[in-house]
């Protein structure tokens, strides 16, 4: 599996966020986890994305403990949360300029052109990203988490601020995604959220996937 969890607790004081959960997500496979706000969906997603860690269990991508191995574990992630991890004072092709040496694949210049074609940017490089709307800046974000050509897609809320154009360019990226072999995991509260191809669905009730 390249997304993997077993037996996942997390804990806020003495709130259980996470009760023992179990998730497998294989190559080429799309799994929604939905739940209501505060069940635990944002706390999942930075768990595999290594911005946190379990109290207990293991969250795994690509077979590395993101909470032991966890440099190696990111470099195979591409992710977008709430927070578009992007810096406001640089412009578009800044930002993607300094994540894809971050990543060292600045070499990759076609790739990146791409992404900023599929993405609808290309008449926005040049501008600061905190001048951008917040779907542009979502957009950007998502051009970000795809800079390193990831195995696993994690993505949280993701259609959160777009308007129907770029959720169908969001869908056709993560259908794309998936049938070139990469793995998606995506939490949202919309139960309604449909991109067009069989999905694994999964409810998080209480700490726990139903």
């Amino acid at each position: 599996m390249v997304i993997n969890a077993f037996r996942l607790t997390k804990y806020y004081g003495r709130v259980k966020v996470l009760d023992s959960l179990d998730l497998q997500v294989g190559r080429s496979e799309i799994a929604i986890v939905q739940g209501i706000n505060g069940s635990g969906k944002t706390t999942l997603q930075s768990i595999f994305s290594s911005l946190t860690t379990a109290d207990s269990g293991k969250a795994e991508i690509c077979g590395l403990d993101t909470g032991i191995r966890h440099l190696k574990a990111r470099g195979m992630v591409g992710f977008v949360g709430h927070s578009s991890l992007l810096y406001g004072a640089l412009t578009v092709e800044e930002n993607l300029s300094f994540f894809s040496k971050l990543y060292n694949c600045d070499q990759d210049r076609n790739y990146i052109e791409d992404l900023i074609s599929q993405l609808g940017l290309s008449d926005r490089v040049d501008q600061r990203v905190n001048m951008l709307s917040h779907g542009f800046q979502k957009r950007v974000s998502i051009a970000r988490a795809l800079i390193n050509k990831p195995k696993a897609l994690l993505l949280d809320e993701p259609e959160s601020g777009l308007d129907s154009d770029a959720a169908r360019t969001l869908e056709k990226i993560i259908v794309g995604f998936a049938q070139r072999g990469g793995s998606v995991l995506i939490t949202t509260h919309n139960n309604t959220l449909d991109y067009g191809r069989d999905v694994t669905r999964y409810s998080l009730i209480r700490g726990n996937l139903k």
